[in-house]
């Protein structure tokens, strides 16, 4: 079933219903995608790319998912080595990498191969799921491999969940109006996807000829910061021309041509369409690992063109109220005005947080480069904020929710007294020595912390202590603390109740944190 869009060929934006046999190698240990292109030969893409060249050598058309996510349709390839399980031996043998461990799973559709795959990586052999049995492979598979492994968003996988259906088959039992009905075009993209069948093709297609772009240079540019620098507009100026016609591209075949003709291609994929800075990164992530590879095939020249041709696009989503309020156009004019904050003068920085768990409220999220990030992607930012690098997201002896508002690195001394002005500690039993009356807030900490006034301010309420004790095995790196959360009435701040969170470390009182 081809779908049409006004202006762009039929062929270039399809739903295909029909099963569509793929094979995936998965390397689930792979660390996230890294964009700093200072030093490529430390970076999973670069690491990646000499996997994606094993698999290049096999088949010619091979799809980059992610780092560390291969895809290929196995038509070919099974035809030539008489089947999919000798094809699948042989990519698991030729897709190695030391210290790497890696699946390989052949299936009908992307996702029932994906999630072979996973199970392949755990297994250390091939898994092929048989021709037409997609449908019951995935139907005990819980429902939130839709998010890992078919882009299925964190909200509705989670709504789904909450709603009874806990596996793909339970999914799988509704019909297709029903879910259409209630998520729409990504309801019915569900209801495919749990019956093993593909959503969109694995074969290329004509591309639509007014998207396409190629950068040619007379002379040849010997860095990948140089070649990144002379394509940004041609990057932008096709993002903006299929934005003109109310589409997104989700797959790109992007060429690399050298001044001695060598060639590097690869297809990069994004389900949530790309974006300018999303085309930069993944000719930035395709340069890095051609430019350091072995001597046999790294370019002996510099690069002299740059060829970006949609392979696949859609209709693009649209911009709309938030249901509780709020725009997703106000993510987006911040994320403009960021970059345009550091185009203004290399010296400026701006960080967004990203997830990175633990039991300290200093050290759960961490700040990262916003130049390595695509601000416009709201789905990625869910992820760093809420899954990080895959860091486990519940920590006994963490502070529960809500967290704190603002969090003091490095934490402010405070001295904590009793109603005869004594100071109170933390017995070995984690009991007070005495019911907390005063917290006092030294002028000479808090410098740089504006949100809190200096003063002896009276406890109105409190609650704990909490005690916390992390690698006690450790004798070097052991910890021994416990957490107190204080009220400050508003008579004594000046606006309303402030809660402090504090800390009692070897007999010493910090502000770590605030509420409010």
């Amino acid at each position: 079933m081809n779908v049409s869009v006004s202006g762009v060929s039929s062929a270039a934006v399809s739903i295909a219903t029909r099963p569509v046999r793929t094979a995936a190698v998965v390397f689930p240990r792979w660390l996230d995608v890294a964009t700093d292109a200072t030093r490529p030969e430390d970076t999973p893409q670069h690491e990646f790319e000499q996997v994606v060249r094993q698999i290049a050598n096999m088949v010619p058309l091979v799809h980059v998912h992610a780092p560390g996510v291969a895809l290929l349709s196995s038509r070919g390839p099974s035809r030539y080595f008489g089947g999919d399980e000798p094809m699948a031996r042989h990519l698991h043998d030729i897709s190695q990498y030391p210290s790497r461990s890696h699946g390989v799973g052949v299936a009908d559709g992307r996702c029932a191969a994906l999630v072979a795959a996973h199970i392949a990586a755990r297994r250390g052999e091939p898994v092929v799921v048989p021709v037409g049995t997609s449908q019951h492979f995935l139907a005990p598979a819980p429902v939130s491999v839709l998010e890992t492994c078919a882009d299925i968003s964190t909200e509705t996988v989670h709504l789904l969940v909450r709603l009874g259906m806990k596996t793909c088959g339970g999914v799988a039992g509704i019909e297709e109006r029903l879910l259409v009905d209630r998520f729409g075009d990504e309801g019915r993209r569900i209801f495919h996807l749990v019956r093993g069948a593909d959503v969109e093709h694995l074969v290329p297609r004509v591309p639509p000829s007014d998207f396409s772009r190629r950068w040619v240079s007379d002379e040849p540019l010997p860095t990948v910061s140089m070649v990144l620098g002379r394509v940004q507009l041609d990057c932008s100026g096709i993002v903006g021309a299929m934005a003109d016609r109310g589409v997104q591209c989700t797959r790109m075949h992007i060429t690399v041509e050298s001044d001695h003709g060598e060639m590097n291609q690869r297809i990069w994929h994004q389900p949530r369409g790309f974006t300018a800075t999303g085309l930069i990164d993944r000719l930035r992530w395709q340069l890095s690992g051609w430019g350091t590879e072995a001597h046999s095939v790294a370019p002996t020249a510099g690069i002299v063109g740059v060829r970006f041709e949609p392979l696949e696009v859609r209709v693009a989503t649209c911009t709309q109220e938030e249901l509780w309020g709020g725009s997703r156009e106000r993510d987006e004019r911040a994320a403009r005005a960021v970059t345009m904050v550091l185009s203004i003068h290399p010296q400026v920085t701006a960080t967004v947080i990203e997830w990175t768990g633990g039991r300290s409220t200093a050290t759960q999220f961490e700040d990262i480069d916003a130049r390595v990030v695509d601000l416009a992607d709201s789905m990625a930012a869910q992820q760093r904020v809420r899954e990080g690098r895959g860091v486990a997201r519940q920590w006994r002896g963490a502070l529960p929710r809500p967290l704190p508002t603002t969090v003091f690195a490095p934490a402010l001394k405070v001295q904590l007294l009793d109603q005869r002005q004594c100071p109170v500690f933390v017995t070995g039993r984690h009991e007070l020595s005495a019911s907390p009356t005063f917290v006092v807030i030294d002028a000479r900490h808090i410098a740089k912390a504006q949100a809190v006034k200096p003063g002896t301010f009276a406890i109105a309420t409190w609650a704990g202590p909490w005690p916390v004790e992390e690698r006690w095995w450790d004798p070097m790196r052991r910890r021994r603390l416990a957490r107190l959360q204080v009220v400050v009435g508003a008579e004594h701040t000046g606006g309303d109740d402030t809660v402090y969170l504090l800390s009692a470390e070897q007999r010493e009182w910090s502000l770590v944190a605030l509420y409010g």
